[in-house]
């Protein structure tokens, strides 16, 4: 990830699973990636899904201005 400005505040991802309440995330759907005044920094997080499925993340940092970037697209399948 880069960030210019070095002023990434929070992420927040949305989660559309197949059957509902069969996906969670940690540290949770939106946190702080401890990123700000860094440039170039990475974060992580864990997504634990209960069942096979097909899961869509939709991931979007905003920065300390409130200004939120283009959402990151990540789709998977679990067997």
């Amino acid at each position: 990830m880069e960030d210019p400005n070095a002023d990434i505040v929070s992420v927040r991802i949305s989660v559309e699973p197949e059957f509902p309440g069969t996906v969670s995330l940690s540290p949770g759907a939106s946190f702080d990636p401890k990123v700000a005044g860094k440039t170039q920094a990475s974060f992580g997080f864990q997504v634990t899904v209960t069942r096979p499925q097909k899961v869509r993340l939709t991931l979007t940092v905003t920065d300390s201005l409130g200004l939120a970037s283009d959402p990151k697209i990540l789709e998977f399948s679990v067997r």
